[in-house]
């Protein structure tokens, strides 16, 4: 269970080659989900189903791994994708790991532009 500052996500699973965005929570999987989830965190029964937000995520996979970096032939480009069925758990980590990727960057830009005006 990850959560956001006033989000929590209860659970995710993958359905290969599946693409369209119809889902409900009374899917026979997501109840599935949701029962398993209850019983792992008891507080949890309080909800109905009316207070949970069922969204879908379509993540496209890569053969190896996501891709998170600055983009080699276009420096203004980053890339994060390719998280494939973890995307919506990953993607807070990866989102703070691109901004860090984003800010370093930045000021490495930075001091060199600074250094190239010391030398002038």
């Amino acid at each position: 269970m990850s959560t956001g500052t006033d989000r929590l996500m209860l659970g995710s699973f993958y359905q290969p080659n599946r693409w369209d965005h119809d889902i409900s929570i009374s899917a026979p999987y997501v109840q599935s989900m949701l029962r398993r989830c209850k019983e792992l965190c008891p507080r949890l029964n309080i909800l109905k189903d009316s207070d949970i937000q069922v969204t879908v995520g379509l993540r496209p996979a890569r053969k190896h791994k996501y891709r998170l970096e600055q983009d080699p032939y276009e420096p203004c480009i980053f890339h994060n994708y390719g998280h494939h069925r973890w995307g919506m758990t990953l993607c807070w980590g990866s989102a703070r790991d691109l901004v860090n990727l984003m800010d370093n960057t930045v000021t490495t830009i930075a001091c060199s532009k600074a250094q190239h005006l010391a030398k002038l």
